[in-house]
């Protein structure tokens, strides 16, 4: 769905999304033969060691003859056993079944990915996201249920599996409340319960009604999974504001959680075709926090403005478009949200913004949980932005930008928060056809998100990119489930595949 909700009515959950061809494979095996290249590219600055690079093409060789666009992917490695991996996308499942879609999963570390059916939507899921809680071995799935006619229900379930890699369907833990926009899941145990939070823009409660209805910054709350139920709550403390797009994040123990959140200030409209869309929107990015594990009351009160309310302003007079593509991708939202996990106070923030007809990623970060807001790292012509900090403190920061006509999807790391000039390390690239800016009418290959994380020292991520098997265009080495020649891409009876759009995993092992 949209990020945020530039179509706030919710009613183009995938039609914008996908071009699907007429042939797509029946028959789903997972063959485990390939295994990832690696490279160790130069050290990217800021006191960081060199790199180990793995860099994987998610899709399985049952499926070479896919050539659907699979965005939007996200990322779970489980804490207590990081062997086991599991991804979501926009990915359709392969027997059309009318009960089930699919998510990827990996027992090796990501070195080979196969395909299991089993979270509880028609054929395919709308924003889905993941994560496992981080010793229980429990894995989280938040989505929007597809309703194959017109996608308009837009349904959050919350699902749940303690066996991530079987064909049984997850459980649902929480169902039946419509008319949400990009849930977002977050998840640690805590004890021994997990804490779950999905953060999504909710359009069930009263507020500001703009010409495509209202939105409110929520978090779903279990604080005793697995098996428990979800609470919604508010984290919106000004009266009738129009909130898009929510992130949280969780401190290591548990005790502290922040969730990041734009609020509209000013929206100015504009008809791209059928739609109403908007031509230019100002907002300020709000944080809040909650200094009791999620449980204070009232909840995310934590952090206060100046006169007293709850959320402080980290970002003023954030400007997006919802007629602008980059690259051909339209321009989201881009919030992302870390935690230092040496220290609960210190956390991250990144947030885009539209200036002079160019969009640009910004970073900074507070250290003293949110209050004040310092430092500043500059992405221009940017989207989609990743964030997570290892056990060492060191930051990753991964992004897709445009660059000489080249989409690029790059990777930063620094351990003295971006203070060293940074060298990105270039995971993939393809050509675009210019110019890069060019008005648009939600038009989407890449998605609006992707994701990274660390466990330990590593970082995990994953992210939508041009599957062309030519090997320029992964300077740090690639391995391809799917068959391919180098050159061209094959179904499995060795036909040409025209090239898509598929989910790479990647990994970052410090040497």
């Amino acid at each position: 769905m949209r990020s945020s909700a530039f179509n706030l009515s919710g009613r183009r959950c995938l039609m914008s999304r996908f071009f699907f061809v007429a042939t797509f494979l029946l028959i789903v095996v997972v063959d485990f033969r390939f295994y990832a290249q690696t490279a160790k590219p130069a050290s990217p600055g800021g006191g960081t060691k060199t790199p180990q690079i793995t860099l994987v093409d998610i899709i399985p060789e049952s499926l070479s003859g896919e050539t659907d666009n699979d965005s939007e992917p996200n990322i779970a490695v489980n804490p207590a056993k990081p062997k086991e991996i599991a991804v979501s996308a926009f990915t359709r499942e392969p027997m059309r079944r009318a009960d089930r879609a699919p998510i990827f999963v990996s027992n090796n570390g990501g070195m080979t990915w196969g395909l299991r059916s089993i979270v509880p939507s028609p054929q395919i899921t709308c924003d889905v996201t993941l994560r496992f809680g981080s010793t229980s071995d429990v894995l989280y799935v938040s989505a929007l249920r597809n309703e194959k006619q017109g996608y308009s229900n837009l349904e959050l379930i919350i699902c749940q599996s303690q066996d991530y890699a079987t064909t049984r369907l997850m459980a649902e833990v929480f169902k039946n409340r419509n008319n949400i926009d990009q849930p977002y899941i977050a998840a640690m145990t805590v004890g021994s319960e997990d804490h779950v939070f999905v953060a999504d823009c909710d359009f069930n409660y009263p507020t500001n009604p703009g010409p495509q209805g209202p939105g409110q910054a929520v978090l779903d709350r279990s604080l005793n999974a697995p098996g428990a139920s979800f609470t919604p709550v508010p984290v919106e403390y000004q009266p009738k504001a129009i909130d898009w797009e929510v992130r949280s994040a969780i401190a290591a123990d548990g005790k502290i959680v922040y969730a990041a959140f734009n609020r509209v200030t000013d929206i100015t409209y504009q008809q791209c075709g059928k739609y109403t869309e908007p031509a230019l929107m100002t907002s300020e990015v709000v944080v809040v926090r909650d200094d009791n594990g999620g449980a204070s009351t009232p909840p995310f009160s934590s952090l206060v403005d100046p006169q007293g309310t709850p959320g402080v302003v980290a970002v003023q007079q954030r400007k997006l478009t919802g007629t602008e593509c980059l690259g051909g991708d339209r321009i989201a939202d881009d919030l992302a949200l870390a935690v230092d996990p040496r220290d609960p106070k210190k956390v991250y923030l990144v947030w885009s913004d539209l200036v002079n007809g160019r969009v640009s990623l910004h970073l900074k970060y507070s250290t003293n949980g949110g209050e004040t807001w310092s430092g500043k790292r500059d992405i221009p012509d940017a989207k989609n932005p990743g964030l997570a900090v290892n056990a060492q403190g060191t930051v990753g920061f991964l992004y897709q930008q445009v660059v000489n006509n080249m989409w690029k999807t790059q990777f930063e790391q620094t351990s003295d928060d971006f203070q060293t000039t940074q060298q990105p390390l270039t995971l993939a690239q393809f050509p675009i056809q210019p110019p890069p800016y060019q008005s648009c009418c939600s038009n989407i290959f890449l998605g609006d998100y992707l994701h990274l994380m660390a466990v330990n020292n590593d970082f995990y991520g994953v992210f939508s990119s041009n599957n062309n098997p030519d090997r320029s265009h992964f300077p740090c080495g690639v391995n391809f489930q799917r068959r391919e020649d180098q050159k061209k891409l094959r179904d499995l009876q060795g036909k040409e595949v025209s090239p898509s759009i598929d989910p790479f995993f990647f990994k970052v092992t410090e040497q």
